[in-house]
């Protein structure tokens, strides 16, 4: 089958500032045949005449990556306005999971360029994300937030200056830990501070009610530390399960304490 000569011409740009990406080389075959190579011009213009089946097979550019635009289907005539989108090629990019590894899907990334200029991205159904940045940049990944989750602000190793994947970060859904200050006779203490830790972290306090309850909301395991209360003394016991994780709002941490003479 015999072709016309017929033109295909277009323009690569830098889908964040919308600018014409030079030097970007586009390749192309003929009916199947070798790779050819065509070259943006300076305003990341391009065009290639051809008398044949044309295939663009890929697009690149020093320090970008393809992000939409690249024809799919061969062309056998004039074609114009072709719109190849990139982005600089500086990733940063990962997953947030839950504690049992299961992705979160709408997860806001928050993270700053160069210490400023606050942004974030979304995670896919997959939990995955990325941040593209010009090469030369600093990226600082400052916060997490998803929907049913606890704040995550304990980041992953930066700031990035270079390309980086594999990132894990892990938040947790907010559960609640209940439970009763009682004295050894099994009196409620009232108002006694209860001092406890998550994932192993600084110690924590809380202060229970005027029945000894208290509430603790947290998004690791929690463990009881001590107890304390005016006119008691000394911490005797916790309730066997020192190390909860899930809701308890039924089970209390019973913590006994000797009242002072």
């Amino acid at each position: 089958m015999e072709f016309p000569v017929f033109t295909v011409s277009g323009k690569v740009v830098d889908i964040s500032t919308g600018d014409g990406i030079d030097l970007a080389w586009i390749t192309y075959t003929i009916n199947g045949g070798s790779p050819n190579w065509v070259v943006t011009s300076a305003d990341g213009s391009f065009t290639i005449t051809v008398a044949g089946e044309l295939a663009i097979i890929s697009v690149d550019a020093l320090g970008y990556v393809v992000v939409s635009g690249v024809p799919v289907e061969p062309f056998y005539r004039d074609a114009t306005d072709i719109l190849i989108q990139m982005r600089a090629a500086f990733e940063v990019s990962g997953t947030v999971e839950d504690l049992d590894g299961n992705p979160i899907a709408g997860a806001e990334v928050w993270f700053t360029v160069n210490g400023t200029d606050l942004q974030f991205v979304t995670t896919g159904a997959d939990g995955t994300f990325a941040i593209y940045a010009q090469t030369g940049t600093v990226i600082s990944i400052t916060s997490v937030a998803a929907a049913g989750y606890l704040p995550f602000t304990a980041m992953p190793a930066g700031p990035f200056v270079s390309e980086t994947k594999g990132l894990m970060i892990q938040m947790a859904s907010p559960f609640d830990v209940a439970g009763r200050v009682f004295d050894t006779n099994g009196n409620p203490i009232p108002f006694a501070i209860v001092y406890y830790t998550v994932n192993g972290g600084g110690i924590q306090m809380v202060t229970a009610d005027a029945d000894g309850r208290f509430l603790i909301t947290a998004g690791g395991p929690v463990v009881i530390t001590d107890a304390g209360a005016d006119g008691y003394v000394q911490f005797l016991q916790n309730s066997p399960d020192l190390a909860a994780r899930g809701n308890a709002q039924d089970f209390h941490h019973v913590v006994a304490a000797e009242p002072s003479f």
